[in-house]
């Protein structure tokens, strides 16, 4: 009797470890990365006002086309080689709202170390993965409220204005018709890592025309298909960064992310039931992944873009049955949408 005991107990803790064994839970340690980080907004507010010229063809070569995307397509001053650019960022630096706004940047993001070290680790799954994948520079800045993050090739530009926090001054003097209270509320320091390397996955395994304009609410022929793209970018998130809070990753807060845990079978059944698993219709589409301060259709206390968290669920539950499907073949498309939701159970 206590030899079969003694078996059952042994049977039970391997059935448990079974259970709970991640297989994201990777060991990194071994693996070196050491991030480059350059400060533009500090390079260019406390630049020599006399050197602006100089200067401006300085920045040019160091930050490339973040530099030039910054000056033409989020401050509006023109083109880098204008004659007249020199001049429009003297203005530019010198305008007490912009240096009120730096002043603020400079105070809340002095010390980057705390988000580099957690760059870092993010960056060490990214070789665990994809050991064929650069590692980038990191580049914070000042958008002008347009971008929180630019990546390019070999580097991620960060705009540290748009995590200064809800309840920030700067933040709260923007106007609410186009940063509305769900978009401040999201605003916050401690999405700043997640939100990056979110932006750097759609950026580096998403089809470059889906990527346009830096935004990550792509659309794709269907919804099943559009909730399985983003399941599977949400999904390598969750695998660079798998000590990170869930709802951090999805930009919930803690509540409207245990909502969506406790409704999945709710919204599935919604999809299901209204035809629109399969649907073509770009509206339709458009309101499952789309930010707001909700999902329309559904309760208002629901969070918006809830196509993505179905298709994260979807992905997550097909990657935790075949544990011989790898990430590389995940991102490179190897299984199709419809594979993933034959196997989907709630």
């Amino acid at each position: 009797m206590k030899k079969l005991y003694t078996y059952m107990s042994f049977c039970f803790v391997l059935i448990l470890v079974s259970c709970t064994n991640n297989r994201l839970d990777v060991d990194v340690s071994s693996i070196n990365v050491n991030l480059e980080v350059n400060r533009m907004e500090k390079d260019m507010f406390e630049a020599d006002r006399y050197k602006l010229k100089e200067l401006n063809q300085q920045w040019k070569a160091k930050y490339g086309l973040l530099y030039e995307s910054f000056l033409y397509d989020m401050t509006n001053m023109g083109l880098v080689d204008d004659s007249l650019t020199p001049v429009r960022l003297e203005m530019f630096l010198n305008h007490k709202d912009m240096k009120e706004c730096y002043e603020q940047i400079d105070s809340v993001f002095n010390d980057f170390s705390p988000y580099k070290n957690k760059f870092e680790d993010a960056f060490k799954h990214v070789k665990f993965y994809f050991p064929e994948k650069e590692t980038p520079s990191l580049t914070t800045f000042f958008s002008s409220f347009q971008a929180k993050a630019f990546p390019t090739k070999d580097n991620i530009g960060i705009g540290l204005d748009l995590y200064l926090g809800p309840n920030n001054k700067i933040t709260q003097m923007l106007p609410p018709e186009f940063y509305p209270a769900y978009l401040k509320s999201k605003m916050d320091k401690e999405f700043l890592v997640s939100d990056v390397m979110k932006h750097w996955v759609y950026y580096t395994f998403s089809d470059p025309k889906e990527y346009a304009n830096f935004s990550i609410y792509t659309i794709k022929d269907d919804l099943l298909t559009t909730m399985i793209h983003h399941g599977t970018m949400l999904y390598t998130l969750e695998a660079l960064m798998p000590q990170e809070k869930p709802e951090i990753k999805f930009n919930y807060t803690p509540e409207k992310h245990k909502w969506c845990l406790a409704n999945e079978r709710f919204v599935y059944q919604y999809l299901v039931e209204n035809s629109l698993i399969y649907t073509k219709n770009y509206k339709d589409i458009s309101k499952f992944v789309q930010d707001g301060p909700f999902t329309t259709g559904l309760s208002d206390e629901s969070p918006s873009m809830i196509g993505m968290f179905m298709g994260y669920r979807m992905v997550k539950q097909y990657m935790d049955k075949h544990p011989e499907f790898t990430i590389q073949e995940l991102v490179a498309g190897k299984v199709s949408p419809k594979e993933v939701l034959s196997g989907y159970k709630i």
